[in-house]
C-alpha cells in the first residue's frame, strides 16, 4: 500500500448558481422554520398563561 493515499487532496468542486440559490434557499427555510418553532413552543404558551392570570386578577378583584 501506497502512502499516497494519506495525503490530503483539494476538493475539485463547483457549485454553480443554481446550486448556490437552492443551497441558500435551503439554510434561509431551515432557519424560519427554527425560529418558528421557539416561537410556538415558547411565546405562545407564555402568552396563554398571561392572559389567564391577568383574567384570574381581575376575577378576583370584582
Amino acid at each position: 500500500m501506497s502512502g499516497l493515499n494519506l495525503i490530503a487532496l483539494p476538493l475539485l468542486a463547483y457549485l454553480g448558481p443554481g446550486g448556490a440559490l437552492s443551497a441558500i434557499g435551503s439554510f434561509l427555510a431551515l432557519l424560519a422554520a427554527v425560529v418558528l418553532a421557539l416561537v410556538g413552543f415558547v411565546w405562545l404558551p407564555l402568552k396563554r398563561m398571561l392572559r389567564a392570570m391577568r383574567e384570574k386578577r381581575e376575577d378576583a378583584g370584582t
